[in-house]
């Protein structure tokens, strides 16, 4: 067994030398409360594979009437503070029409990303039920987002620093968000401007 686990790390760094790799952070989802961190193998001069990780991170409020504050005239508000949040999965692959020297310039791709079941905060539920008097029929659910994306890939800095930005239209599959059954699909904008290392 020891014999074995040593050879499958052998040939995983072999793998890691041949060809070349690709670690990247997403700019953009920083500035809309998410964080994407993704991987790219780039195992010849055209084509590539990724795979990514995210974690969703939304700031969210309730608006109640109440006594506090004022937000219209004539009419008193309480705002309630919660957050969701959830992760998110995705894999896809790129095709690079001319590169130089290899895996950059201008590319189309292809995605799936999947993002799990959002956890709301219980302020949420809590508010809601003592305002309405009954409890929230929403249930967020998972959802899959299948689509394609262009974008420009360029290299910097002796060609190990990457800039990416990326542009893709996505369909957006997922369960109805009340408890009537069924599924919805929904067309969802694809966007990032990736930075990273090509090691």
């Amino acid at each position: 067994m020891n014999k074995f686990i040593t050879l499958f790390f052998f040939l995983f760094s072999c793998s890691l030398q041949a060809q070349q790799n690709e670690i990247k952070i997403d700019v953009f989802g920083l500035l809309v409360d998410e964080l994407n961190v993704s991987y790219e193998w780039l195992f010849s001069d055209k084509l590539g594979i990724e795979g990514g990780i995210g974690y969703i991170y939304s700031p969210e409020r309730l608006d109640t009437i109440t006594s506090n504050t004022t937000l219209i005239p004539g009419v008193s508000y309480r705002t309630i503070p919660f957050k969701s949040s959830a992760f998110s999965f995705l894999i896809g692959a790129k095709y690079y029409f001319s590169p130089n020297p290899k895996a950059n310039r201008f590319f189309l791709g292809t995605f799936i990303q999947f993002r799990t079941t959002p956890k709301i905060e219980d302020a949420y539920f809590e508010a809601y039920e003592e305002y309405f008097n009954a409890p929230d029929r929403f249930t967020p659910n998972a959802n899959l987002l299948v689509g394609i994306s262009t974008g420009y890939k360029l290299l910097l800095f002796k060609q190990k620093i990457i800039l990416e930005p990326i542009l893709g239209l996505g369909l957006n599959i997922e369960e109805s968000e009340f408890d009537i059954g069924g599924f919805g699909i929904a067309q969802e904008l694809y966007l990032r401007l990736n930075c990273g290392y090509r090691f």
